[in-house]
């Protein structure tokens, strides 16, 4: 809890770390890997190269520290962040590592403006914010282990099948090594990977791609030409060799209305969106479902979508974009604010659900927003660190 006075100083250095939290983040991770080598693996480095990571905890800060006062909207910044960290499986003495190393760099960075009271205060503050975190992520964990067939930490899987799903993408079926019931998910969660590959153990996130209540998992993997585990599970995960998961997890899931849906993709982002419009479809409502790609060649999905099509008939309307090789006859480009117009209804709010890049994901929030959909309405999930979609 911060006192009175360490609440002022926070209000009133917050512009000044705001301003400088990107290079004190970007500092902070190398020198936390070099103190404390076994945590480097849980972090993908391909988001240290491209700064997603570091942009990540500074406006998770950030917006911590802003929304200090407010309750809900403290709770909607950490959420996301609870359910990427018990698919990582993080345990309260990490948090002690990034402290230590988060204050050390912010020191390093801020100089003679960071006094004594102000450290105290960041760090009272980061403690806060620590143990929400904390506490947030038991109760998940809680409650993965109670589910039926549910479990806590990392359970080994074996894989069961392999099968090219598009281009440069496969569809990777996992079943519990032990043999026992498998805790069903929700359509739009995710798992953590773990993964032994040069002697180290790597750490991933994968939509679920299959159908819930199977007695197996399925992820879908888009190979990466920088992607260390991508290429790993592609070139050297083969049928009867095994992973580590954990059990299912993430907000991306569809609520209880009836308002029609919107689903929105680019690129592997369209992974959780299979089974969003399954579970939409037998809720009785609209699908219009968008997915932006390169070209044919690497499209997912597409027998078990057209099955959809011919089942729900004119309550799933599906359109592909193209943004490299279009089809003779087909339109050409990605998804642009002529389309949204033309095939959302927005006196009827539906419910839009995005994924992808994150600049497609950036221009989906602004678009959206632009035509009227309200934020409680629009829904994303980041792969990758959580970074908020700007608009």
């Amino acid at each position: 809890m911060l006192t009175v006075q360490q609440r002022h100083i926070i209000a009133a250095t917050a512009p000044v770390v705001a301003q400088h939290i990107t290079t004190i983040t970007t500092r902070f991770y190398p020198a936390m890997f070099d103190r404390y080598p076994e945590i480097k693996p849980r972090f993908n480095p391909r988001h240290q190269q491209t700064g997603a990571q570091p942009r990540a905890l500074g406006q998770s800060i950030v917006a911590y520290a802003l929304n200090y006062d407010d309750p809900i909207a403290r709770d909607a910044v950490l959420a996301p962040i609870t359910h990427k960290h018990v698919a990582l499986h993080v345990q309260p003495d990490h948090y002690r590592i990034v402290g230590e190393c988060l204050l050390e760099a912010a020191a390093e960075v801020l100089g003679a403006a960071f006094t004594p009271d102000v450290r105290d205060a960041w760090q009272a503050l980061y403690w806060s914010m620590a143990d929400d975190l904390i506490d947030g992520e038991e109760r998940l964990y809680h409650d993965q282990e109670r589910r039926p067939g549910g479990w806590r930490g990392f359970r080994e899987f074996d894989v069961v099948d392999r099968q090219a799903a598009a281009e440069g993408i496969l569809s990777v079926t996992l079943a519990p090594a032990d043999g026992r019931p498998l805790a069903d998910f929700l359509p739009g969660q995710y798992i953590g990977l773990r993964l032994k590959h040069d002697v180290h153990l790597h750490y991933r996130q994968y939509s679920l791609t299959g159908q819930p209540g199977s007695a197996t998992y399925r992820i879908t993997v888009k190979e990466e030409a920088h992607g260390q585990i991508s290429q790993a599970i592609h070139h050297g995960l083969t049928v009867g060799q095994s992973v580590h998961l954990t059990a299912p997890i993430g907000l991306l899931t569809l609520d209880r209305r009836t308002t029609p849906v919107v689903l929105l993709s680019a690129g592997i982002g369209q992974t959780p969106m299979l089974s969003l419009a399954r579970q939409a479809l037998a809720q009785g409502r609209q699908v219009t479902y968008l997915h932006s790609t390169r070209s044919p060649d690497t499209l997912v999905f597409r027998e078990e979508l057209e099955s959809l099509r011919v089942e729900y008939g004119d309550r799933l309307l599906i359109i592909h974009r193209f943004s490299h090789e279009a089809p003779a006859g087909e339109p050409s480009g990605r998804i642009d604010r002529a389309l949204l117009e033309d095939v959302i209804t927005v006196d009827k709010t539906p419910d839009c659900y995005f994924t992808g890049p994150a600049g497609f994901m950036s221009d989906m929030n602004a678009l959206l927003e632009e035509l009227g959909i309200p934020e409680a309405h629009r829904h994303y999930e980041c792969f990758g660190p959580l970074q908020l979609p700007t608009s």
